[in-house]
């Protein structure tokens, strides 16, 4: 597709040798107090018909490896593509600002000759083709650029010289090869081979046709320094390498210093750094890392590791290659094996195959098979796996399948946007339906009495992914393995009660639980109730019953938004939320009563503060159970505090009434109350 060149004219230059040398990593920058990127495109390509395109691929880089095309369309439209990397750690981070849409994609780079490029992106159905050549003139150039050192690059005369050369030798307009980004970091650009021309492109799309003008691939080293001020305090996630499993690359992290090592096999997709932009997902990681050595890795095909060929998924063979292959790089001789969900099938064959390199094994929300069969029956029927696949495949981009993995927090709009993200990063479209499909036909269960390993299995008793019978078949199945059962709907591990996984986990392999960590802090606790909710709910009927319920919660919902409560729980038609000051808390509340008025119900609250403790992002200890009893002293429309909260807000503007002293059930004493009057 496209003109090809004469071979004569190229010589032996063969850079598709050159640039497929750069392995993928994750290092230091050269510069202090800079990021840093290295690796090739494409400058910019535009088309006759008005679109240009743009490459970018830095398999080696301070963050994270990546692919980025970037494409305009005539009318002046930026749309950003990524492949391999978030958002927010490529190539949008720096120029999403410029741009109207960036996204994630699957981007397949093949060269097709020593000169000749490829560049697929799915999600715009577009094949772009180049040839390239180098010139004499440019052979020259590139001999002598390559020689400067790095710090030369730092030199305001070299970077113009180059912007110059690029614009009169080149001939590609006006070139910036240091400046400000859009996002605020300055950057600049230097390289080993700073042009190489491109001709005969072509994108085998109608849209598109022949270039305009030939372009310049360059290979290059980029330092881009954060703007002032824009530090990010949180702690960095861990460092990500990459482990060579046959001819497949496998990022890794390795996180903790702890007597053994643990290798955390994902389920069914996964990326090694977006798991730590999810705050319960980074505790539980780190809670494992204080008492081993955690290894976590991206299956082949998933995440960070390299891509492949989606009518040639990799057999759970490939896979058990790439856990040996990663503990090899991270130095480890035997390792306990914790696999979760579809994880826990790969996890459960290579402690049946690699015993000597296993020291346990850990299941949790796993099973033996995906299909119902008559000796096998609490697995999905064929029919109703392929409606979940379908519906995957339908709802990906979105928080696909979350109600199901995770009804705890499915209506949480914080982890809805990271789930839906985590997804989107971890695997394309159709790599998710391919794996679907392949874990659909495994069936571990004639290994399972094979497994000579201390075993431990866990799964929740509600899970709605994975039947927790099917865990309980595997238990039965290894030669003394320990069961546990626990309380729970969540089939994802890192949510809902993970104190009680982990304690398993760490009393297993090391013989000790240690005693829950207990936050204590000062806070202010807010009870609503609805008054005389079961009158109210058998005149109006279930329906509109149901229809009310949903609109008070609404208002309740809305109203912690604007006074930054947060909902720690809800059940029938109360709330408890926690506040980090007493006067918001007031404000809320009667906020909440009034609304309630114009829907026709009575809703009490109680505000209380005092020490509580914090397990879990629950609040504990006897300074909930003193607000509960505040708000049961409430009459409906009406909110009551404690003396203590009366105390607090005093100067606020806040008016009260007293309402005597009260003595609360289950709780010592007599406690003095007061009834807001008006809480402007």
């Amino acid at each position: 597709v496209g003109q090809k060149l004469d071979r004569k004219a190229v010589g032996n230059v063969s850079l598709a040798e050159e640039l497929q040398s750069l392995a993928p990593a994750v290092q230091p920058s050269p510069w202090p107090g800079y990021e840093w990127v290295e690796g090739f495109g494409v400058m910019a390509m535009p088309f006759a018909s008005g679109h240009v395109f743009v490459l970018r691929a830095f398999p080696r880089n301070s963050f994270a490896p990546y692919k980025s095309v970037w494409h305009r369309t005539p009318d002046g439209t930026w749309t950003i593509f990524v492949d391999g990397a978030p958002a927010d750690k490529a190539c949008p981070r720096y120029f999403g600002a410029a741009a109207e849409e960036s996204r994630s994609a699957r981007i397949d780079l093949t060269w097709t000759g020593p000169m000749d490029l490829e560049v697929a992106v799915d999600a715009l159905e577009l094949r772009w083709t180049m040839s390239l050549t180098e010139p004499a003139y440019l052979r020259a150039l590139n001999a002598a650029s390559s020689r400067l050192p790095e710090a030369a690059w730092r030199s305001p005369v070299l970077i113009r010289g180059m912007e110059l050369m690029a614009s009169v030798v080149l001939g590609m307009g006006d070139v910036e090869l240091a400046g400000k980004l859009p996002s605020g970091h300055w950057a600049t650009a230097g390289g080993s081979r700073p042009g190489i021309t491109c001709q005969g492109a072509h994108a085998a799309d109608d849209r598109c046709n022949s270039p305009a003008k030939q372009t310049s691939l360059c290979r290059w080293k980029g330092f881009l320094q954060a703007p002032l001020g824009s530090a990010n305090k949180k702690p960095m996630s861990p460092t990500t390498r990459y482990a060579r499993s046959a001819d497949v690359n496998i990022a890794y992290q390795v996180v903790g210093e702890g007597p053994l090592d643990l290798v955390l096999v994902p389920g069914w997709v996964s990326q090694v750094e977006a798991v730590w932009d999810e705050p319960t997902h980074e505790a539980f990681l780190r809670r494992l890392a204080s008492f081993s050595r955690l290894i976590l890795f991206d299956k082949r095909g998933t995440g960070l590791s390299d891509r492949v060929s989606l009518d040639r998924m990799p057999t759970l063979d490939d896979r058990m290659d790439d856990v040996r292959a990663v503990m090899d790089a991270a130095g480890s001789e035997s390792a306990a094996v914790f696999g979760t969900s579809e994880g826990g099938v790969m996890s459960a064959l290579f402690a049946a195959t690699y015993p000597q390199r296993t020291t346990a094994l850990i299941l949790y929300g796993a099973y033996a098979k995906r299909i119902r069969t008559p000796d096998y029956p609490w697995a999905p029927t064929a029919d109703e796996r392929e409606r979940d696949i379908e519906g995957v495949e339908r709802a990906w981009g979105g928080p696909a399948q979350l109600d199901v993995l995770a009804p705890s927090v499915a209506s949480d709009p914080r982890m809805q946007d990271w789930w839906a993200r985590y997804l989107r990063v971890s695997a394309s479209p159709g790599a998710a339906v391919a794996l679907l499909k392949m874990n659909t036909q495994i069936d571990i269960r004639p290994i399972l009495p094979t497994i000579r390993v201390p075993t431990l299995v866990m799964h929740r008793t509600g899970d709605l992914d994975i039947d927790v019978d099917g865990s309980r078949y595997v238990a039965q199945q290894i030669p003394g393995a320990k069961y546990v059962e626990l309380p729970g709907r969540d089939h994802l591990w890192f949510v809902g009660d993970t104190e009680a996984i982990l304690g398993e986990i760490e009393e297993f392999l090391t013989g000790v639980r240690r005693a829950a960590e207990f936050d204590r802090v000062l806070a202010t606790v807010m009870f609503t109730d609805i008054a005389d909710s079961t009158a109210i709910a058998a005149g109006l009927g279930d329906s509109r019953w149901r229809a009310l319920v949903e609109s008070h919660n609404s208002l309740v919902r809305r109203e912690l938004d604007l006074h930054r409560g947060r909902e720690v729980d809800s059940a029938g038609d109360g709330f408890l939320v926690h506040f980090d000051g007493p006067a918001r808390a007031i404000r809320c509340a009667s906020a909440i009563v009034d609304g309630a008025a114009r829907l026709g119900l009575g809703v009490r609250a109680g505000v209380h503060t005092g020490e509580c403790e914090v397990a879990g992002g629950k609040l504990r200890g006897v300074a909930i159970h003193i607000g509960a009893r505040v708000m049961a002293a409430a009459a409906p429309g009406e909110v009551v505090v404690s003396s203590t909260v009366r105390d607090l807000v005093a100067g606020s503007g806040i008016q009260f009434a007293d309402r005597g002293r009260h003595e609360l059930k289950g709780v010592p004493g007599e406690w003095q109350l007061y009834a807001v009057v008006r809480a402007t």
